[in-house]
This record gives C-alpha cells, structure tokens and sequence, in this order.
C-alpha cells in the first residue's frame, strides 16, 4: 500500500485507507459499467466483455476489500446474458458469466460479514 501513499506503520492508517478504497472502488465502477453498456449493444461483443470481465472479477479479488471483484464480476453476469431480459450465451462466456456472479456474491458477503463483526470485536 505504501505504492499508492500509505504508511502500514502510521497512527492515521485507517483515515489513510478510505481514499484508497473510494480510489479503487470508483475505478472499478469506471472501468466495468462504462464500456459495459458499449459492449453490451452487440452480441459478440457481450461475450467477448462476459469473458474478459469475469477473468478480471478473479483477479481483482486481491483488492476485495474495494468492492472492485463484486463490481467487474456483476458486469461479467450481465454482460453473460444472467440478467433479467437476456437470454445466457453458451460456452465460455457463460462460465466467465457465472464466476463473475459468484464472485459478486462472495465480496458483497464477505464484506458485509466483515463489517458486522467487525462492529462486535472490541479494538
């Protein structure tokens, strides 16, 4: 984190975190909903995107705690055809469609798991 202006030793750590987290969390929603809904106006395109968002849903898991791999892994789903009013491409898009979910699913829970006992463990 010291990459991006964050000292693990400093006494502000955690005021030091919440920038960082919007940063990240911010470009992920830039990065997957705006060239989503370009990609999402033609089928081959979609699955192509389906693809290429649920392999960097994976990869993002590293940075969890931004809501980036939830972001990119929902576009994925969407993009798959797993939403309501489209119809699932077969094969790999729609592989990379259900991790993208999956992954979606699972930083949503684990964050919001985090977060409530989080509150209940005494610092």
């Amino acid at each position: 984190m010291v990459a991006i202006g964050l000292d693990p030793n400093g006494s502000d750590t955690a005021r030091q975190e919440i920038p960082a987290i919007g940063l990240v969390g911010t470009t992920a929603l830039a990065i997957g909903v705006l060239p989503g809904i370009y990609l999402a106006k033609s089928d081959s395109a979609s699955r192509i995107g389906a693809i290429g968002y649920g392999a960097l849903s994976v990869v993002t898991l590293v940075l969890f705690w931004s809501g980036a791999p939830g972001v990119l892994g929902a576009v994925a789903a969407w993009l798959g055809g797993l939403t309501r009013g489209r119809t699932p491409y077969p094969g790999a898009p729609r592989v990379f469609a259900i991790i993208g979910l999956s992954v979606a699913i699972l930083n949503s829970a684990v964050s919001v798991t985090w977060s409530v006992i989080g509150a209940f463990i005494p610092h």
